[in-house]
């Protein structure tokens, strides 16, 4: 049976509220959050930095982020797609897009390789090779892991086939629920998790 040319793609949405939270938080939050911004902090003035850190949140990073959703909810296109559709015609909004997906791709090309890191150290640490005191033992272990280019592009392969399965099965029952069983482990919610006051109701069938 044909369609003609009215047939259109059917594109995946989150179907909560908690989803869009908790994707956005699965973007923002990484791991330099975690092991480079106490040493930043530390190294640049402590609660001085911390206040720089928050201004810049607030007046850069907030506003660019909820004009990306803006777009993306308004366009439903990827991001070269979508300024073109938005922006008047002749107008080279576009760079803008294909600028962020370079960047994009940029960032994955060394950040797949220290999620790599990790995914090696878990395994290293189940085994036990890692377990010691000595910070010798610890910077050989880490030495060896980045010598040898085999044993790291093998790592950095594997988190990019996670990565990329988790992508292949949409938003639904991709994103959202290996974003939502993380946030669950994370804040271990009792009637909903709290997120600045409000608690947050999490889909029981997700």
């Amino acid at each position: 049976m044909e369609h003609g040319s009215n047939n259109t793609t059917k594109r995946g949405g989150f179907s909560s509220s908690f989803g869009v939270l908790a994707a956005t938080l699965g973007s923002a939050v990484g791991l330099g959050n975690i092991w480079k911004f106490p040493y930043l902090t530390g190294a640049n003035g402590g609660a001085g930095f911390l206040l720089v850190y928050l201004l810049a949140t607030l007046v850069i990073g907030l506003p660019v982020m909820i004009a990306e959703i803006t777009i993306g909810r308004s366009a439903k296109a990827n991001p070269i797609t979508a300024l073109q559709k938005l922006s008047p015609k002749g107008q080279p909004w576009w760079l803008l897009g294909a600028a962020g997906m370079l960047a994009s791709f940029l960032i994955l090309s060394f950040y797949s390789e220290v999620v790599a890191w990790v995914f090696a150290y878990v395994v290293k640490a189940v085994g036990g090779s890692i377990l010691s005191s000595d910070r010798l033992v610890t910077e050989a272990a880490f030495s060896s892991l980045i010598a040898d280019p085999v044993q790291s592009l093998l790592w950095q392969w594997g988190v990019l086939m996670f990565i990329g399965s988790i992508l292949l099965m949409g938003v639904t029952k991709g994103i959202l629920i290996s974003a939502d069983l993380h946030l669950r482990r994370t804040v271990r919610p009792a009637n909903g998790p709290t997120w600045c006051g409000t608690t947050l109701r999490i889909p029981t069938g997700a």
